[in-house]
């Protein structure tokens, strides 16, 4: 559950918690970590490369996940660029 929080007047983090600079990060195609969504369908593959395209379908999520937590972080780490100029 988020914490509430009361933005004074200017305050840089209330960009950062917006829901528009959300949306872009949750938006984000990254596809080096969606590789499988670029793979063709129809394609037999062998056993070890379906074992190597099934790891790819699992772990998509989760890394993707990881690196737009990371991509938030360092954005609040240079929350100047969250300020109008």
């Amino acid at each position: 559950m988020p914490i509430q929080h009361s933005f004074g007047p200017g305050d840089p983090a209330a960009a950062m918690a917006s829901d528009r600079t959300l949306g872009v990060l949750s938006a984000l195609r990254l596809p080096r970590y969606e590789l499988r969504n670029y793979g063709r369908r129809d394609v037999n593959f062998s056993a070890d490369e379906s074992a190597f395209v099934d790891r790819l379908n699992r772990a998509r999520g989760q890394v993707a996940g990881f690196v737009r937590t990371t991509f938030y972080k360092c954005g609040r780490s240079v929350n100047i660029a969250f300020c109008d100029h």
